[in-house]
């Protein structure tokens, strides 16, 4: 390695999917000797708080921020909503601009590492005059003209300099990458969490039933579960995130737990397809019931089901989770599709590739 760098890492807390790669590879960087920063709002703050990394913020500037594009948001019909999005984030990047350029001046920057949604902020921010690194938490947009969010991040990823997708090409479908862009593995981190005795009580295996950090109204999918395992031979554990849902008989309910403690002892997983979740399923060879509720769920889904490591759920025909759970549990073709990704996945070092090609950058 070259002379330790001075990096800045831009983040939002809002939903862990799409900062927690971004935290893997600040956290390997730093761990490498680099200086890392981590500009972020309250939610990424409380994320890293006594992990031994520095955090500049500026609360009313994220406010600022979010509080327009959201109004935008809103407005949008629900059929419209990647346009939304699109609308959202443009409205976003345009206010973080000037806070990311005078953050990168204040702490000496040599590099700026950010996270998908906000890479467009980066591009205005630095102009050419510091590199730039993007990291992608979802699978790549470019099989995806008609999307709208997909035709407003395109560009400005093919103008990064340096672009990190968190997944794998064989997850992917073996796309042929633009250069700069690179396949890296699955970028993995989980902020503390207690641990939990009773996963090792023993018993069945445990079933994770687990929604969206961000919400989006899908605790119907818990509803829809919890109905299909009833008489299942799993014990079960929720995380709801924000939601608001009771503990009934021997379900287990929390707002966050780490889901790769409970994948290491789990049968199945349950999720709304968050590109996270997915990815901590596929490397602990757990297969999946998969209900996509919106924005790039349903590419998650569609890319895990033609694996063969899942059943993806309309949630429109919840009334479908049954028949897709007892599929999964019972038919071991899921189970071996699952230990066949892990093992594949074992070899890979994703926050080594994701430092050495940043280090080349820098």
């Amino acid at each position: 390695m070259s002379r330790p760098k001075r990096i800045l890492a831009v983040a939002r807390g809002a939903g862990g999917g799409d900062v927690h790669p971004l935290l893997a590879a600040a956290f390997g960087l730093r761990d490498r000797g680099h200086h890392v920063v981590l500009l972020c709002d309250a939610g990424a703050e409380k994320m890293v708080k006594g992990l031994g990394i520095r955090t500049v913020k500026d609360d009313a500037a994220w406010r600022q921020a979010v509080e327009p594009s959201g109004a935008v948001l809103r407005a949008v019909p629900t059929v419209d909503v990647r346009a939304g999005l699109a609308h959202h984030f443009v409205g976003i990047n345009a206010q973080l601009a000037p806070v990311l350029a005078n953050w990168a001046i204040e702490v000496g920057a040599e590099l700026v590492l950010t996270s998908l949604l906000i890479a467009s902020a980066a591009e205005q921010a630095l102009n050419g005059r510091i590199p730039w690194c993007v990291v992608n938490t979802t699978y790549y947009l470019g099989n995806e003209p008609e999307n709208p969010l997909a035709a407003y991040l395109l560009p400005i990823l093919a103008r990064a300099p340096l672009v990190l997708h968190a997944t794998d090409a064989v997850f992917d479908g073996a796309p042929r990458l633009p250069a700069g862009q690179h396949f890296v593995g699955p970028l993995l981190w989980e902020p503390p969490a207690r641990r939990l005795p009773y996963l090792d009580e023993p018993g069945d295996p445990w079933a994770l039933v687990t929604v969206s950090s961000i919400p989006q109204d899908d605790t119907a999918i818990v509803t829809a579960a919890l109905g299909a395992l009833r008489r299942r031979r799993v014990r079960v554990l929720v995380t709801i995130g924000g939601a608001d849902l009771r503990a009934t008989g021997t379900v287990r309910i929390e707002r966050y737990v780490s889901h790769a403690q409970v994948l290491a002892r789990s049968a199945l997983m349950v999720s709304h397809a968050g590109h996270g979740s997915v990815m901590k399923a596929l490397v602990s060879g757990v297969p999946m019931v998969l209900v996509p509720w919106g924005r790039d769920q349903p590419g998650v889904a569609a890319r895990a089901e033609r694996l063969g490591v899942a059943r993806v759920v309309s949630p429109d025909a919840l009334e479908g989770m049954d028949r897709a759970v007892a599929d999964v549990l019972d038919d071991p073709s899921f189970k071996r599709a699952a230990q066949a990704h892990h093992q594949r996945l074992a070899s890979f070092d994703p926050i080594r590739t994701a430092c050495e090609l940043i280090e080349a950058l820098a």
